[in-house]
């Protein structure tokens, strides 16, 4: 863009002003139309898209890693949206991980039916953000920080040995874009570079597995986090709901699993508080279950103990529980039930106070 900028200031100039200064004072003549039309006010530059590697060669049986990196232009960023299309005929999509990256919160990131059918396809979408925006690279980062998501291909064998030397693409289509951090949502201006691999038959050793060494490596649970109880008229027709996320900075996140149960309730069925114990009910055992947040409470009373679970792509796990306060929990009492214990408590007191009365009056 700039070479041809310059171009057209020197076609301009051979036109208007070579007559007056002479080829020999061409960059003279650059200067002073600069300084009648005003220097740019800085450098021609876009954010750029990429992925890396961008190239190489991969045998039959080969499980690779190929990084979704994010070169930021002239400010900075808080949003990236990418649909990736791959020649799934060579490439087999085997997993989606965000561990590295610089995104924090994901409207869409590829879950395991996603990756189906994006296998199908030939096509993966995925959208996050960062608040408080994304700068680019610090000076000094030992890691690669510029990373967005990466991507888990495998060379299936049968193929490889079909199309001996096939190359397979990757490239960015439509909707791919980078949102400024402006507080207006402006779409950054943007560069969107592609990658090929050439695949070849399987070779006498061991094939690469470099997305299963990241797994067996990963020890560490996600980042701790917290449960956020909230009530929205614009969310869930105003029932209560919980709020939460984190990141796992090894090999991703996974998903999110939650319990609503009832405090101090063992794994098993088992009665579950003492004005319970009275009515002889036992309560199934509690299950958890796979969920995406925001998620709608089961139990609007807020009388459940929850817990969330993160679970990370080699299956660590970090759990975490949000307490309700004990004014749900008596809440909860059914009023009948409350009119019977008065009832009782005082038809006790009352058979003491006539046992005592009974008592003195047979001593008199």
């Amino acid at each position: 863009m700039v070479e041809k900028f310059m171009d057209f200031i020197k076609k301009i100039i051979q036109a208007n002003f070579m007559p007056l200064f002479g080829s020999k004072n061409t960059w003279f003549s650059l200067v002073l139309l600069f300084l009648a039309l005003g220097w740019p006010a800085g450098p021609l530059t876009a954010s750029v898209l990429s992925f890396a590697p961008d190239g190489g060669e991969y045998h039959g049986g080969d499980e690779f890693l190929v990084d979704v990196r994010l070169e930021i232009g002239e400010q900075c960023v808080n949003t990236v949206e990418a649909s990736i299309k791959f020649d799934h005929q060579y490439l087999n999509l085997v997993d989606f991980s965000t561990g590295g990256s610089f995104l924090s919160l994901w409207v869409a990131r590829p879950s395991g039916e996603e990756l189906a059918a994006a296998n199908r396809d030939g096509r993966i979408y995925f959208a996050g953000g960062l608040p408080g925006g994304y700068c680019g690279r610090v000076p000094g980062d030992i890691g690669p920080s510029d990373v967005a998501a990466t991507l888990v291909f495998r060379v299936p064998e049968n193929v490889a040995g079909s199309f001996s030397g096939q190359p397979a693409g990757l490239s960015f289509t439509d909707p791919t874009r980078v949102l400024l951090n402006d507080g207006l949502g402006s779409e950054d201006v943007l560069l969107k570079k592609e990658a090929s691999f050439r695949l070849t038959p399987p070779t006498a050793g061991a094939p690469r597995q470099e997305w299963q060494t990241q797994l067996v490596a990963d020890r560490l649970p996600p980042e701790p986090f917290v449960i956020e109880l909230r009530q929205d008229p614009a969310m869930f027709s105003g029932q209560y709901y919980v709020f939460f996320t984190t990141t796992d900075k090894q090999s991703g996140l996974d998903h999110y699993e939650i319990l609503e149960t009832k405090p101090n309730a063992p794994s098993a069925g088992r009665l579950v508080r003492w004005w319970e114990t009275l009515r002889v009910r036992w309560l199934p055992a509690p299950a958890w279950k796979i969920i995406v947040p925001p998620y709608l409470l089961h139990d609007q009373t807020l009388s459940s103990l929850i817990k969330v679970k993160a679970v990370d792509k080699a299956g660590n796990e970090k759990v975490v529980e949000y307490m309700p306060p004990l004014t749900n929990a008596v809440r909860e009492m059914p009023v009948w039930f409350i009119f019977v214990l008065v009832a009782t408590v005082a038809s006790f007191i009352f058979s003491l106070l006539i046992f005592f009365h009974q008592i003195r009056k047979n001593h008199a």
